[in-house]
C-alpha cells in the first residue's frame, strides 16, 4: 500500500520513522486491515497546527496528539496527522522511546481510518486487540 510522509515540522529527524509506518502497514495488509489499492497520506505536525486542525474540524480548542480524516477519494484510504510534539511529550510521560510512541500513534490513526472506534468498551477492547496485533514489533519497553 503506497503512502505519502509530508513533514512539516521542519526538524529533518522525524521522517526517519517512515519504516515504521512501512511496518505497521505490512502487518496491516497481512492482517487484512489493509489493502494494495489505497493510499494513505501521514502528515507529520507541530501543537499549533494540531490545536488550529482540532479547532476547525472538530470543535475542540486545544491540540490533540492524532487527527485521522477519512477520504471520499475511492484512491486514497485517509490523511493521518501526527502531532510530534505531543508524540514527544507522551514518550516521556509513559517512559518509553519516541519510536514506540510514534509507533502507537499511528496504529490508533490507521485503525481509526479502517473504521475502528472507541465511543464504548465493547468498540475500545476490539481497537486495543488490534492495536497489539499492529505493534507486535514495537513492544512498549522499546
Amino acid at each position: 500500500m503506497p503512502f505519502s510522509l509530508i513533514n512539516q515540522t521542519q526538524n529533518k529527524t522525524w521522517t526517519q520513522y517512515r519504516n515504521i509506518i512501512k511496518n505497521i502497514m505490512k502487518v496491516a495488509l497481512e492482517s487484512h486491515l489493509l489493502n494494495e489499492k489505497h493510499h494513505l497520506n501521514v502528515i507529520l505536525i507541530l501543537d499549533h497546527a494540531m490545536h488550529e486542525l482540532n479547532l476547525m474540524y472538530k470543535g475542540k480548542d486545544y491540540p490533540t496528539d492524532v487527527l485521522t480524516f477519512v477520504s471520499d477519494d475511492e484512491d486514497t484510504l485517509a490523511d493521518i496527522f501526527i502531532n510530534v510534539e505531543a508524540c514527544a511529550r507522551q514518550a516521556q510521560e509513559y517512559q518509553h522511546s519516541l519510536k514506540r510512541e510514534f509507533a502507537f500513534l499511528f496504529a490508533h490513526a490507521l485503525l481509526h481510518a479502517c473504521g475502528y472506534d472507541h465511543e464504548n468498551e465493547t468498540d475500545e477492547a476490539m481497537m486495543i486487540a488490534r492495536q497489539k496485533e499492529l505493534l507486535r514489533e514495537y513492544p512498549r519497553e522499546l
